[in-house]
């Protein structure tokens, strides 16, 4: 993770440039807290959440208390391409987060519709634990390559729409590997010169009947 802090007298201000963090917001209306994250712009009074800033949006989650989210971006109006008007923000400039809810912001500045999660699955990965349930293998092992030096690699790109749930070290790539060759029947092979790990499907056994 990459983040600048900016505190001064009036205004407590992030900016987060890279990867995730959890926010521990002591209340002080005098000095308001806000995080930036791409496209997204997180105020807050005296609460406790998580930012995820990934290529293609920001996720933030609410553990405690209350937040109010909102876009950073602007987009033209439809006449815009006509010269005729201004940019203006989107319809839904912002949304309040109230405990246990999330929202993602996307780096074109749109926010979709906030969604119930579990804030500890969120916050997992601060004990070095990552939790799925039922997510395509794509973002686990994107998730598990961001914590280790040797990668996992797709040599068959449809094995990435799979979906695995369960919940895995994420300083331990192995595990996966071995809950991958197991459970998923996969084959794996190492590079020799990287350790890169490339996961490719089983071939399928062809029975030939005796005659």
């Amino acid at each position: 993770s990459s983040l600048d802090v900016h505190f001064s007298e009036a205004t407590r201000s992030v900016k987060l440039s890279a990867g995730e963090a959890v926010f521990y917001v002591a209340k002080d209306p005098a000095r308001p807290f806000q995080v930036e994250a791409g496209a997204a712009v997180v105020k807050a009074i005296g609460t406790r959440f998580n930012v995820y800033r990934q290529a293609s949006q920001t996720v933030i989650t609410v553990m405690e208390g209350r937040v109010a989210v909102s876009s950073a971006k602007t987009i033209p109006d439809a006449a815009t391409s006509t010269g005729l008007s201004a940019a203006k923000p989107f319809a839904a400039t912002s949304v309040e987060l109230n405990q246990d809810s999330q929202v993602a912001v996307l780096e074109t500045g749109a926010i979709a519709a906030p969604a119930i999660v579990d804030p500890e699955a969120v916050t997992a990965w601060t004990d070095r634990r990552l939790v799925f349930n039922a997510e395509p293998l794509e973002t686990v092992v994107r998730e598990l390559n961001r914590y280790n030096p040797k990668k996992l690699l797709f040599g068959d790109q449809l094995l990435s729409q799979q979906t695995i749930s369960g919940v895995f070290d994420a300083n331990d790539p192995q595990a996966l590997l071995a809950f991958l060759q197991t459970v998923g029947k996969l084959h794996v092979e190492v590079d020799s010169g990287s350790g890169d790990w490339t996961l490719y499907a089983e071939p399928e056994i062809s029975q030939t009947p005796y005659r």
